[in-house]
């Protein structure tokens, strides 16, 4: 009898990305404000153990974040978790992540295009986000809406 491994990991949400260099990363201060790229309205980014899984939008469902699923990576093959990228260089990339949530593969493998999946924490205005550069959480915030793009 052929037992069924199941692969557990972190499903990462995230809301947008950018580019820092080192030297604006090294002045960051309390009270600084991070924008992205994205325009208010574009795709998250849903990872598993860092593998792309999908993009979605953001939906509220009785006061509870999820994430209704719009895009399919059709190539997700899930990975190990504990790898990150090192960077060498003066430009790294950011990254604003709603959240970190612990997963199974076989709770998110049969998901499609349309799918609603609940992230389990409650929607709130003055949401928490955290900031990544790297691979590396580097500060935390609060959600705001600049210029129709994302920031914290």
């Amino acid at each position: 009898m052929k037992k069924n491994k199941t692969i557990t990991g972190i499903l990462k949400v995230s809301m947008a990305n950018g580019f820092f260099s080192a030297y604006e990363i090294s002045k960051l201060k309390k009270g600084d404000v991070v924008l992205s790229l994205q325009s208010i309205g574009s795709p998250l980014s849903v990872y598993f153990n860092d593998a792309f899984m999908f993009h979605g939008e953001t939906v509220i469902i009785d006061g509870i974040f999820g994430i209704r699923i719009t895009e399919m990576n059709r190539r997700f093959a899930p990975v190990n978790s504990g790898s990150h990228l090192k960077y060498s260089c003066d430009v790294l990339p950011f990254e604003i992540i709603l959240g970190l949530f612990p997963a199974k593969i076989t709770e998110i493998t049969g998901l499609i295009s349309g799918s609603l999946l609940s992230l389990g924490i409650k929607a709130s205005q003055n949401q928490e986000l955290y900031l990544s550069a790297a691979g590396e959480k580097i500060a935390s915030g609060i959600l705001i809406l600049s210029a129709e793009r994302f920031g914290m």
